[in-house]
């Protein structure tokens, strides 16, 4: 059989110039598959706006007002309290401060109660201040006076310190019916009527008196009993004195340390006996 050689190698050719251009034919692009998911919602209906409810501002509660009258108390006894520091006489100013009474006037014949409670108890630790006027209605000065009764114990026994009239501080405790004198020290000159200002320092058994701010005795105590107790305005009033004898404690101060008080300094109410 006779051969085309040309026809051959055209043939070859065409077909692999078929085959080349097949090949180089991008490949069908697969079909993508979706899934669609039906998502349902309840929206409820629309409802009408209302109008912001009005607030009201709350009314400020009006500043307390100061007590003045306390606040200038307080100031004062803090310098009191300041000048017995550096002269000595305690050794800490960490004491509780309470001022009394501003104006307390007392009168006492012979045959009256010799105190009038204030109702404080502190501890043994304590001092009281007071600005003391006195008159009497005697013809000269005697052994009737003002002063304090402290450390009083339900029993009645107690200590007493006061001024009288002669110019003298006296000191002295009861037990049981029995009133002992623990000595005298004189301060100023003998009037019917004066006034000074009165310290009563009493630190354990020890009890300091200043009149004036001038140290006129200091007197020593049991240790073991009338250590603590109660807190009293006293008078004492003698025969001389037939109309009695006025006492006036004007801004008295208590100090406490610890601070330990119970009840409260109005109104004064008579003791002792």
């Amino acid at each position: 059989m006779k051969k085309h050689p040309a026809f051959t190698r055209s043939a070859i050719l065409t077909i692999l110039v078929v085959m080349f251009i097949s090949a180089c034919r991008p490949a069908a692009t697969p079909t993508p598959i979706i899934k669609t998911i039906l998502i349902t919602a309840t929206f409820p209906p629309p409802t009408a706006t209302q109008p912001p409810t009005p607030t009201s501002s709350p009314t400020p509660s009006p500043t307390p007002t100061p007590d003045l009258a306390a606040t200038q108390a307080y100031s004062a006894g803090q310098s009191e309290l300041q000048k017995l520091y550096e002269a000595g006489y305690i050794t800490t100013k960490e004491w509780g401060f309470f001022a009394l009474q501003p104006d307390v006037n007392l009168t006492r014949k012979a045959s009256d109660s010799p105190w009038f409670n204030l109702d404080a108890s502190p501890s043994n630790d304590f001092i009281l201040r007071t600005d003391l006027t006195w008159a009497g209605s005697a013809n000269s000065p005697n052994y009737s006076g003002c002063g304090f009764a402290f450390h009083i114990q339900p029993n009645g026994d107690a200590y007493l310190m006061y001024l009288s009239t002669n110019g003298y501080v006296t000191t002295s405790y009861s037990q049981g019916a029995q009133w002992n004198n623990m000595g005298r020290a004189h301060f100023g000159n003998g009037r019917e009527s004066g006034k000074v200002n009165l310290t009563l320092i009493a630190k354990e058994h020890t009890f300091t008196v200043l009149v004036d701010d001038k140290l006129v005795k200091t007197y020593t105590g049991f240790p073991d009993r009338l250590t603590s107790g109660g807190q009293a305005y006293m008078i004492a009033s003698t025969k001389e004195d037939s109309q009695g004898i006025q006492c006036g404690f004007g801004d008295t101060s208590l100090w406490a340390n610890p601070v330990y008080l119970i009840g409260f300094f109005d109104p004064l109410q008579p003791g002792g006996g």
